[in-house]
């Protein structure tokens, strides 16, 4: 078979189990009654047929700890928008966060979200964009631990906020932009020191071959903010790289998401070092 068949029957496949487990649930546009969450803290469907906003309401029964979540917007060459909000018993917003994306482009977020008592809480998703889109979003962490990510790409990285890619010393992230019009995202951790993160970012790709290549790689607090970022984009240029310091000022553990977009077969690389991340395990 062709490798552009190839590509694009393993797009398909990916697709359908990107969709999977969420066509069994019968989402409620309801507060009153609200959808039992899945088992699994899986939702995903598809933007109904409206112009407007429209939103869905999940019931759930949290723990104290952490409730960690990534939301997904996909499809279509159109803006997508998608909302997630956590409401206490009485309906009253605790917090929330947004995921955007552009005509020619997919959208991904993520947060830690403090759960301070246990008992029932409602989860509202407000989606608003162009038929067709899809939306997924994966709920995790010590508030809710019925969770297990899908598993990582064919180079070992997660793209799981909930189950990232763990990171030693010495570290080096490398592989090739996939056949993809959109962005690809990968998640990372690492337990940092006071100290700071040195980065070299770079870019290889045939003289041939144009278009234009980027990457941003980002250090997010607790909470899944980002805290710091540097990025490479570059049109022409066959090759490029590109260096930054990131300052970190407590020890702990920290997510760090790297984000690939244009020609596809171009070769990136991300080198870390410096005294945040020597001798770390």
């Amino acid at each position: 078979m062709p490798r552009k068949q190839l590509a694009l029957l393993a797009f398909a496949l990916a697709s359908a189990a990107w969709m999977g487990p969420a066509k069994a649930v019968d989402l409620s546009t309801n507060v009153t009654s609200p959808t039992a969450f899945p088992d699994d803290g899986v939702i995903s469907g598809d933007y109904p047929a409206s112009t407007g906003e429209t939103s869905y309401y999940f019931a759930v029964d949290l723990k104290a700890g952490v409730l960690a979540s990534q939301a997904w917007v996909k499809g279509t060459d159109a803006p997508k928008h998608l909302w997630l909000a956590l409401l206490d018993s009485s309906g009253k917003n605790i917090t929330g966060y947004d995921v955007d994306s552009g005509f020619n482009d997919d959208g991904d977020n993520a947060r830690n979200w403090p759960i301070n008592h246990s008992g029932r809480y409602t989860i509202r998703l407000t989606t608003k964009g162009p038929e067709l889109a899809t939306f997924r979003v994966e709920f995790g962490g010590t508030a809710f631990a019925g969770h297990k990510p899908d598993p990582a790409n064919a180079f070992g990285y997660s793209h799981a906020f909930l189950d990232p890619t763990h990171l030693s010393s010495a570290a080096a992230i490398s592989g090739v932009f996939p056949a993809s019009r959109a962005t690809t995202t990968y998640y990372f951790d690492a337990d940092l020191k006071a100290g700071v993160l040195m980065t070299q970012l770079s870019m290889a790709t045939p003289k041939e071959l144009g278009g234009t290549k980027w990457m941003m790689f980002e250090i997010l607090g607790p909470d899944g903010d980002r805290l710091d970022s540097t990025q490479l984009e570059r049109t022409f240029a066959p090759n490029s790289d590109g260096s930054h310091n990131f300052a970190i000022n407590h020890s702990g553990h920290y997510v760090m998401r790297l984000s690939i977009r244009g020609t596809e077969g171009t070769r990136y690389k991300v080198e870390l070092g410096g005294s945040a991340l020597a001798g770390t395990q």
